[in-house]
């Protein structure tokens, strides 16, 4: 009996001791921060696609705040440098840029031993966008930078997305992502060389495809150029051109034809779909502000720089035919005999005188 009633109460005594300890390991595991004497890296992703610049730097404001942890901060007001991550004349063929700058904290003494919180957002005020292209997605996120002063001066920071120095989850770097698109235009055009039998009113068939830039709205169309019939695969004029289809036009002898407002990055095919027996046809590409190269585009980039195809149909030379050129020799023969008399009579009068 005796016996029984020491192991209850040394089980008791056990349970009641993991009761206390677990919640304590728990709590330290919570307050524990990962620590890197390394100042935190901001990392700008831009979301842009294949053939554009990105035509500034972004800014990012970083300010002290208050911790949401109730720790007191030993010094006020600190003024921090803006962060510049530069993206200025950064190009992607992947549908992504990456940039990274490192943050610049002033330094700590250890007269300053305490925790310090920083807030650090981007200025997306300085990101404009206009007529739907522009900076058309930017980042609100907000990150806080935890800086820990020893009492030997000793300084070490940690990264979390909220203003709570005992969050769990710790970052290694700040992570903000932007959309940048561009608008550009492609101008097509058709030449006859050798058209003097030739109908100048000739139409000359084509076909053209656009694929989306990697940036590109799921919905988005192409506006029709003004004073051009489009039509598809069945034959029925529509009012915009959709992605990844067929569209059938036509274009007489020195025509052109622009499509304005495509997103820089979109890629497009273009032929001329039937050649006269009597012609070759040639093309002339530049893609991007690129060398021309005489291939009719498939796939090919349409970017922010001069986008242009040029067909050209060169007609064989048709040589003169006909009653007249088939008789001229003995017309040629008729008027020396007649000369020759004429000649003849005159120098016989002559001597009969």
């Amino acid at each position: 009996m005796k016996r029984n009633m020491m192991k209850a109460a040394l089980m008791s005594s056990i349970l009641a001791a993991s009761m206390v300890i677990a919640p304590v390991s728990v709590m330290a595991t919570d307050v524990t921060p990962t620590l890197s004497t390394t100042q935190p890296t901001i990392e700008k992703t831009v979301n842009v696609a294949e053939g554009v610049t990105v035509p500034s730097n972004v800014t990012f404001k970083i300010t002290q705040t208050t911790n949401a942890d109730g720790m007191i901060s030993p010094k006020e007001d600190i003024a921090v440098p803006d962060v510049t991550v530069a993206t200025a004349s950064g190009t992607s063929a992947t549908g992504t840029l990456v940039k990274t700058a490192t943050t610049a904290i002033p330094a700590f003494t250890s007269a300053d031993a305490g925790e310090y919180t920083f807030k650090v957002v981007e200025d997306i005020d300085s990101l404009t966008a206009a007529d739907g292209f522009g900076w058309t997605s930017t980042d609100s996120n907000d990150f806080y930078i935890h800086v820990y002063v020893s009492s030997d001066g000793t300084t070490e920071y940690s990264v979390t997305d909220s203003n709570n120095a005992a969050d769990t989850t710790k970052l290694g770097k700040m992570t903000f992502t932007n959309t940048y698109t561009k608008s550009t235009s492609l101008s097509v055009s058709k030449a006859v060389v050798n058209s003097e039998y030739v109908d100048l009113n000739k139409e000359y068939d084509f076909n053209i495809r656009f694929t989306k830039a990697s940036t590109t709205a799921d919905d988005a169309t192409i506006t029709v150029p003004t004073g051009v019939t489009f039509t598809d695969a069945g034959g029925t004029e529509v009012t915009s051109l959709a992605y990844d289809t067929v569209y059938h036009f036509q274009m007489k002898k020195d025509d052109s034809v622009t499509f304005n407002n495509l997103p820089a990055g979109t890629k497009y095919s273009f032929s001329e779909t039937t050649t006269p027996a009597n012609a070759t046809v040639t093309y002339s590409t530049v893609s991007n502000g690129g060398a021309a190269t005489a291939v009719a585009p498939s796939s090919s980039l349409i970017g922010e720089g001069t986008n242009t195809c040029a067909v050209t149909n060169t007609y064989q030379k048709v040589t003169p035919t006909g009653v007249v050129t088939s008789i001229a020799p003995f017309i040629a023969l008729i008027i020396a005999v007649v000369a020759g008399i004429f000649l003849y009579a005159g120098v016989k009068r002559k001597v009969r005188r």
